[in-house]
């Protein structure tokens, strides 16, 4: 019979015994709702960027969430190893978190530029090649 090495070691995705809470709500995957949350957030700040007199505001905003978002996926992890709240559900949750937030993220960029494009070219009159000022 062949017996992996160190299968002991190893985390086995089994919710722990006793607990009266449900495995939706345990604290790392509360953690990932609100890490998706805040991905789609991040998506709707940045298409007000270049909309709004106060585009600062908004790319501070856009960062600020997808930073919260990648800590609380550090945090998510730790949290779920030191209090035994490992599940399927919740590895499939952080996979699910981390592929919209890194979709997000490109989003964000494709937004912006776009926008940058588009809206400075809106009160520019165009050169007018045949009249060179003489």
């Amino acid at each position: 019979f062949f017996k992996a090495p160190f299968y002991d070691d190893m985390m086995v995705f089994l919710p722990p015994r006793n607990v009266s809470v449900p495995i939706p709500l345990f604290i790392p995957n509360i953690l990932c709702y609100i890490r998706i949350i805040l991905s789609f957030l991040s998506i709707i700040t940045a298409v007000y960027v270049n909309t709004t007199a106060r585009p600062l505001l908004y790319i501070f905003t856009t960062s600020s969430f997808w930073v919260l978002a990648s800590f609380l996926d550090y945090i998510d992890g730790k949290i779920a190893r030191s209090l035994n709240q490992c599940s399927e559900l919740g590895a499939l949750l952080d996979i699910i978190a981390d592929n919209i937030l890194r979709g997000s993220s490109w989003m964000c960029v494709v937004i912006a530029s776009l926008l940058s494009s588009s809206s400075g070219n809106c009160n520019k009159e165009p050169m007018d090649k045949s009249n060179d000022g003489n």
